[in-house]
């Protein structure tokens, strides 16, 4: 039902997303407001300048990453008029609010990495604060929208017939925004100034991962029960079929889940371990993306066998049951053509 070009959209959106809120957030609510601070990008090599360049570097990266699922999305519809319909007759549904969310974020993401690579205007400094706040809020909707939209055509596919994936798609957009900053931080600034900045981003990452696992439990349960009983036929390719039970398990449960989480652990009672900074933290940000990733894809890979559940109106039984009766042009004896 949803080819490639989507599940590239609802990962690197989220991704992206998740990116520009954790960044957002930090800057918004830090004891120096480091975004909106008086010194320039590339001035002296001291604290503040490493973590002000990680945090530039890391909201062009998620502004990057969610012009691309943008970028697949349009792609997707195939016609531009179609987006344009969004905006110039506009109703009331998930896909309406998704678009104006992401324009909203890709706008107020703009303007905070021009903010934080060119600190010269004065004028900047002074709407730094509400860009992060519009920025963080259109982050958060852009996220939830990535899992609401499987859920707004869940009527006719049965697994995705669950708000569970909005909160898991939630918490693994915040992961993955984690394991952004994570692999940034490494390339950009130097380890043992941008340490405190990476460590929050690993504390963050542990309830994202911890809050997956347990969205996780509560929509393979959901799943299972079944919304008829028919918990089998539900199940069967998310747990039964070969590809997509290798990208569930191993790749979204142990890559993305398992393994991440017990590092996090062990970093967070041994803090002499330097992990921040290090190659080890950006094999684990690898791995976390691509949990991500593959917890989108099996996630709409799974659907793609099921049977599509068309319901009928109750008061339509009767007529469907005489369809049945039909010849086989359409043709039956109780219809609009029987004269």
């Amino acid at each position: 039902m949803f080819s490639d070009l989507i599940v590239a959209y609802l990962f690197f959106g989220g991704a992206g997303a998740g990116t520009l809120f954790l960044v957002s957030v930090f800057d918004a609510f830090a004891k120096s407001h480091v975004l909106a601070g008086r010194d320039g990008l590339f001035c002296a090599a001291n604290s503040r300048d490493s973590i002000r360049r990680a945090k530039a570097f890391c909201l062009l990266v998620g502004e990057g990453l969610v012009a691309f699922g943008v970028v697949c999305l349009v792609f997707d519809l195939g016609r531009i008029d179609r987006l344009a319909l969004l905006f110039f007759a506009p109703s009331a549904s998930f896909i309406t609010l998704g678009t104006f969310s992401l324009v909203a974020l890709l706008a107020s993401g703009a303007l905070l990495c021009f903010a934080a690579f060119f600190d010269g205007f004065s004028w900047i400094r002074r709407v730094i604060r509400p860009l992060e706040v519009v920025g963080a809020f259109s982050a958060l909707l852009v996220m939830v929208y990535t899992g609401a939209l499987l859920v707004s055509v869940g009527s006719a596919i049965e697994l995705w017939n669950s708000w569970w994936i909005p909160a898991l798609f939630l918490c693994s957009s915040i992961s993955c925004g984690c394991a952004v900053v994570l692999v940034v931080t490494v390339f950009v600034g130097e380890s043992s100034f941008v340490r405190p900045f990476a460590r929050k981003a690993l504390l963050v990452d542990m309830g994202a991962i911890a809050c997956e696992v347990l969205f996780m439990a509560l929509f393979v349960v959901d799943s299972i029960g079944g919304k008829d009983g028919s918990w089998w036929q539900l199940c069967m390719s998310l747990f039964a079929d070969g590809g997509v039970f290798v990208s569930w398990w191993v790749g979204f449960v142990l890559c993305g889940l398992v393994v991440p989480l017990i590092c996090e652990v062990v970093v967070s009672r041994f803090s002499s371990l330097r992990f921040e900074g290090s190659l080890a933290c950006v094999f684990m940000g690898f791995l976390i993306l691509l949990g991500g990733w593959c917890l989108r894809w099996s996630t709409v890979e799974a659907a793609q066998w099921q049977d599509m559940q068309l319901a009928y109106p109750h008061e339509d039984a009767h007529a469907n049951t005489f369809a049945l009766d039909s010849d086989s042009i359409g043709m039956a004896d109780y219809g609009a053509f029987r004269d």
